[in-house]
């Protein structure tokens, strides 16, 4: 497959994904508010058709964690559907769905956290646990022999506009350019931080700043 058929594939993927991310099946509650979405695809499920369904079936659901903004959510029952085995992540005090991660039997995960207010605001905190999350879901594609080139993809959507300030607003949904990983030691060399510099750099720069403020002096150091 040639390189731009591949990235093509990749991007329609995330399109049609995106168009019903809100109410995932078999889930019964939809998703409310903001939705901060990561995929990160291998090309040898696109390429190759590649499958990892003994694998996918022995990931516990304790393994596949969401994005950690808030403290009161925990891991439901882990359900399977068509595309793999799926983790809804709950609200504690009000039962409310907040967020879910799939693991595809192609070896892809699809993150999703809903996040309020909707109105978007990038943090240095943000910056860290996605490095922490992307590292996580890492480990569990190597452990079931997923093998790198893989896509990240990071997504933005809300009801309202994303506002860094009140002075400056971007479009309600942010999707973007996939950025390709080439090997699990490339993101282990220094916590994911050149990997996902012009990841950070764009997200941050969509709210009207001029990148990531969690490199300093050319290192990943994000302030907790």
């Amino acid at each position: 497959m040639e390189k731009w058929q591949l990235l093509e594939s990749v991007v329609k993927f995330r399109k049609e994904r995106l168009a019903r991310i809100r109410q995932p099946a078999p889930l019964a509650k939809p998703l409310e508010g903001g939705l901060i979405i990561l995929h990160m695809v291998p090309e040898e499920s696109i390429e190759d058709r590649a499958t990892f369904h003994d694998g996918v079936l022995h990931v516990g659901k304790r393994q596949l964690k969401r994005l950690p903004l808030e403290s009161l959510h925990r891991p439901d029952q882990s359900v399977y559907n068509i595309d793999g085995k799926i983790v809804p992540f709950i609200y504690e005090l009000e039962s409310r769905l907040e967020g879910y991660v799939q693991l595809f039997f192609d070896g892809t995960v699809e993150s999703v956290t809903a996040f309020r207010p909707v109105e978007f605001l990038p943090t240095e905190e943000l910056d860290l646990s996605l490095s922490e999350v992307i590292r996580d879901y890492l480990e569990i594609q190597q452990s079931i022999g997923v093998k790198p080139p893989i896509m990240l993809m990071l997504s933005i959507a809300g009801p309202k506009d994303l506002a860094a300030d009140s002075t400056v607003t971007v479009k309600a949904k942010l999707e973007l350019p996939p950025h390709k990983l080439h090997s699990y030691d490339e993101y282990s060399e220094d916590s994911g931080g050149k990997v996902l510099k012009p990841i950070l750099d764009r997200m941050w720069a969509a709210t009207g700043r001029e990148g990531s403020p969690s490199y300093k002096n050319g290192k990943f150091n994000p302030t907790k």
